[in-house]
């Protein structure tokens, strides 16, 4: 959990670095670019912390999971969850068994918020049902009236949930597309199974990730 913190202030301590609370918090280096569309495996601004993590399996699983959970915190914002992408996107992974966990937990992540926004598109259609059955003006004005402000929650909700799991789904997708990896072997990958392939050292080119 301290390595979780840690992450969250240092996007914080970077934000305030930048002196522009509306500009975008990057995760990685920008000085340490090779080119404006090539990045070094050790660009994540969080890259040193990991290489403190990475070798006990346990270890580093904990701390990726923690970092995808902020994905599940109502409070982070949508800086912070582009933050955190950028991080998954660039730290420097040894070995292909981590970034097919991250993956892994993305796809878990997507699955249930998936079902959340579904769920709450059921809610919103009721206070539709409930628009179309107004009698009159006057009935209809009192009908928004009652639910105008929980309609506009819901609707807030669902556009937080949606976003922040399409930024986790371009994580994903980048992830996949820099290791080389096909669906088939994404779907194949379970954590609590030890297959020689995902030991092998990992190789990848690296576009910029952009959440």
């Amino acid at each position: 959990q301290k390595a979780i913190d840690g992450a969250a202030k240092a996007f914080i301590f970077r934000r305030l670095l930048q002196g522009n609370p509306t500009a975008q918090v990057r995760g990685i280096w920008p000085q340490q670019r090779q080119s404006e569309s090539m990045i070094s495996t050790e660009n994540a601004m969080l890259s040193h912390l990991y290489t403190l993590l990475h070798l006990k399996k346990n270890i580093r699983r904990t701390f990726l999971k923690g970092l995808i959970s902020r994905f599940h915190d109502k409070s982070t914002e949508a800086a912070e969850l582009c933050f955190i992408a950028d991080t998954l996107a660039h730290l420097p992974y040894n070995t292909n068994e981590a970034p097919l966990y991250v993956i892994y937990e993305i796809s878990r992540h997507a699955a249930i918020q998936g079902t959340n926004i579904q769920s709450r598109f059921r809610t919103l259609l009721q206070y539709d049902d409930l628009l179309s059955n107004a009698e009159d003006d006057d009935d209809l004005a009192a009908v928004v009236a009652r639910i105008g402000n929980v309609v506009n929650d819901e609707l807030a909700a669902v556009s937080r949930v949606a976003q922040s799991v399409s930024i986790l789904l371009l994580c994903k997708q980048y992830l996949q597309r820099t290791m080389g990896y096909t669906e088939v072997r994404c779907e194949a990958y379970q954590p609590d199974e030890s297959v020689k392939e995902n030991d092998s050292k990992v190789r990848r080119q690296l576009p910029a990730f952009a959440a």
